[in-house]
């Protein structure tokens, strides 16, 4: 596939004039896209199992000779941040075994992202990469992550090194946000739209035990998977509320069609009204997190997974009719 796309490219130049910023950004596109579906391609096929360089093809990572960690034509480039991304998490997971010899990879490890972190510091040579590839992969921890001394930890070492100021405010703020999210806090009192096109906040939902799952158009597998775990809880736990939130900024009538596309019952279904605002009061960046709310809308637990065992754990103490 690579050297078919060279191939067209090397036609399209023997037409047209171009310049050598054209001629490296072009190269550069079909490089870090082969680049990158050679990363991901491990994590995928052996999913939680460590990947090590003697479990690929001789010769495999050998493309990783060819990285340029610090060019500055390509620090606004889509493709090279969309290799770095699963490059760095490859590259730090190497290290997170050697250190706690696990022989199955917790993506959610604190070692896992402190070691990845300090790759990120060490090997960048440009400052606009290194900072954009610290605060995402920063804001990526702090919302997935259920313990706040690890989130502490994952925090002051992005404070330490990313030297952009508006990074450093914006996952401050976001930070902040975070805890306040907290057990026993009343949860933001966000606009809801239902599936009749009528708007309702959080806080006027029946007063009883909530769950606040959330789902995008961008990840249909998940949207479909968590519905599905949805109505296997429904039945075991009736008396509690399982209310579903589509996060994408749209129309209303958009929304509809996928909620007939999907067959989703729609007497559960909501979307923001404002998104940006629920992304700001609420820290929305994961729809992989689950927000549980006792009767009076105070939080139980702000950051569960619909897919562990953790969150039944809780519904089955909050939950009197529990199957």
């Amino acid at each position: 596939m690579r050297e078919k796309r060279r191939e067209k490219l090397a036609a399209f130049k023997t037409k047209y004039s171009f310049t050598p910023l054209f001629d490296k950004v072009s190269n550069a596109c079909i490089d870090y896209d082969y680049y990158a579906h050679k990363e991901i391609y491990p994590f995928r096929y052996l999913g939680k199992k460590y990947v090590n360089q003697d479990m690929m093809p001789e010769g495999y990572f050998d493309f990783r000779n060819e990285v340029d960690y610090g060019d500055e034509a390509l620090k606004d480039f889509y493709p090279y941040y969309n290799f770095l991304f699963p490059h760095f998490n490859n590259l730090a997971m190497s290290h997170y075994m050697g250190k706690t010899n696990d022989s199955l990879f917790n993506r959610n490890s604190v070692h896992y992202h402190m070691s990845k972190l300090r790759l990120i510091d060490s090997l960048i040579g440009n400052e606009s990469v290194k900072n954009n590839l610290l605060k995402y992969s920063t804001r990526n921890f702090l919302s997935n992550s259920t313990s706040e001394k690890d989130r502490d930890v994952v925090y002051s070492s992005f404070m330490e090194k990313c030297s952009n100021t508006e990074y450093s405010d914006y996952i401050s703020d976001f930070y902040g946000t975070l805890k306040s999210l907290q057990p026993g806090q009343e949860i933001p009192d966000l606009k809801l739209v239902d599936s009749w096109n009528t708007v309702i906040g959080l806080h006027d939902l029946p007063d009883k035990p909530t769950v606040l799952y959330f789902w995008t158009k961008a990840n249909r597998m998940h949207a479909a998977d968590s519905h599905s775990k949805v109505y296997e809880l429904r039945d075991r736990y009736p008396d509690m509320n399982f209310v579903s939130v589509n996060v994408n900024a749209q129309q209303f009538s958009s929304w509809r069609r996928m909620l007939d596309q999907y067959q989703f019952d729609t007497t559960h279904e909501f979307m923001l009204k404002d998104p940006e605002t629920a992304v700001k009061h609420m820290a929305l960046y994961s729809v992989y997190r689950v927000v549980l709310l006792d009767k009076d809308k105070n939080i139980v637990h702000p950051n569960l997974n619909l897919f562990r065992s953790e969150l039944e754990d809780y519904l089955s103490k909050i939950s009197p009719k529990a199957f």
